[in-house]
């Protein structure tokens, strides 16, 4: 026999490898999986929220930026600040 000196590895330890291999796959899969609905959610959500809000936030820059009806508070080149 070749492998006479060869000690014999236990079924217990092959076991453990492939446990252990198993679950960091596992872990790796898991993980991406979370990260691909985590930013599935978050596209979702914040298409939502623009169609929602940007309309508003544009109207706040173009008030802040051309002033309030010539009151003088603008902050760009429209307002009535000299």
């Amino acid at each position: 026999m070749a492998n006479q000196g060869a000690k014999a590895v236990p079924v217990s330890a092959l076991w453990a490898i492939c446990a252990n291999v198993h679950f960091a796959l596992f872990t790796a899969h898991h993980t991406w999986n979370l990260q691909r609905d985590v930013a599935f959610w978050l596209t979702q959500h914040l298409r939502a929220v623009e169609q929602d809000f940007l309309p508003e936030i544009f109207r706040r820059i173009l008030r802040r930026i051309a002033g309030e009806a010539g009151a003088g508070r603008g902050v760009g080149p429209l307002s009535n600040r000299a």
